[in-house]
């Protein structure tokens, strides 16, 4: 007679689904295809995350296998958190980066290639090194996604959105193909942005499928503790949404905005300023409070703003500001 199991087993198994405790090569390649770079002016290979723990794996990992590295806790005004940097000093460890790990990024590629023809060698190392060419899998997609994609709940619509951006085309194009492969139907979109050295290229492949987005984490998963504990508060989140909309009912999963005290006169004078097709911040400036104060008084008092426009402003102004 088999045996049942608990359910506090279940609930465990259920709870880490998704979640990839150890780490192999393929993955810090996709990793460091994602958040690492390769210096040549003093040859070295940098990884940095703000995720502590998943980079205390990589220490383990690049310790197992015989790397000599640095690794420190550093915090700049640029980046909100404090983040975990890991250094791979020195020629010929990076030739062993690139040899044992390596990378599927053409620039970081060509990079090495530079590197390789340019730099003196002081070590009993062979010129032209040839470097192993590589391929994508699950784990490289893994690693990839740990370092540069985002998962988001849309409170607008209730949905979650996993994505991946970057600035390199035909990678990304690759990662998509790999995807569609899968069964894992990711759109493919250009989208640039204004930075300070000018308009920004980038290229993203995304799905807003929940069922979609929970097959990925059974297929692919996750080793970081942050993507790993956002998808954990989203399924709590879409199980909820569910249920609230099997029972017919429509409940924001957003509190009730909290409004401050507003007197009658006030009252009067907000629904004055509406009638005369002010907008909510020149409201906001002439009754002294802030526009979201304005915003969240009108949803409560469903105050109607009419276009008057501002033509009636001058017969009211008497009223309201005197």
């Amino acid at each position: 007679m088999k045996r049942k199991k608990s359910s506090d087993h279940n609930f465990q198994m259920n709870f880490w689904s998704g979640f990839r405790d150890s780490i192999n090569a393929s993955y810090l390649r996709g990793f460091f295809d994602a958040e690492g770079s390769i210096r040549k002016a003093r040859p070295h290979v940098s990884l940095s995350n703000t995720d502590v723990k998943l980079m205390d794996k990589v220490v383990d990992f690049l310790s197992a296998n015989d790397f000599k590295f640095q690794a420190k806790m550093r915090s700049t005004p640029s980046r909100k958190l404090p983040y975990c940097e890991i250094d791979i000093m020195g020629f010929a460890q990076v030739y062993k980066w690139f040899s044992t790990i390596g990378s599927c990024l053409d620039r970081k590629l060509a990079t090495w290639e530079t590197l390789n023809k340019s730099y003196p060698y002081r070590n009993p190392l062979p010129f032209n090194l040839q470097i192993p060419v590589w391929d994508i899998d699950i784990d490289y997609i893994r690693g990839f996604f740990d370092g540069e994609g985002t998962l988001v709940y849309i409170r607008r619509t209730h949905s979650i959105l996993l994505r991946i951006a970057i600035t390199d085309y035909d990678l990304l194009r690759n990662i998509h193909r790999f995807l569609l492969s899968l069964g894992l139907p990711f759109a493919f979109r250009e989208f640039g942005s204004a930075t300070n050295k000018g308009y920004k290229q980038q290229w993203e492949v995304s799905i807003s499928n929940f069922g979609l987005i929970e097959k990925w984490f059974g297929l692919i998963g996750t080793s970081s503790y942050k993507h790993f504990n956002k998808w954990h508060q989203f399924q709590e989140l879409h199980r909820i949404r569910k249920l609230v909309d099997s029972l017919g009912r429509k409940i924001p999963f957003r509190k009730k905005p909290r409004i401050a005290n507003i007197s009658q006169e006030e009252k009067m004078r907000l629904l004055l300023l509406c009638q005369c097709g002010l907008t909510s911040r020149q409201i906001a400036d002439k009754l002294n409070r802030s526009v979201t104060c304005i915003y969240n008084i009108k949803h409560e008092f469903r105050i109607p703003v009419p276009e008057a426009g501002r033509a009636n402003l001058k017969l009211h102004e008497g009223q309201m500001l005197g």
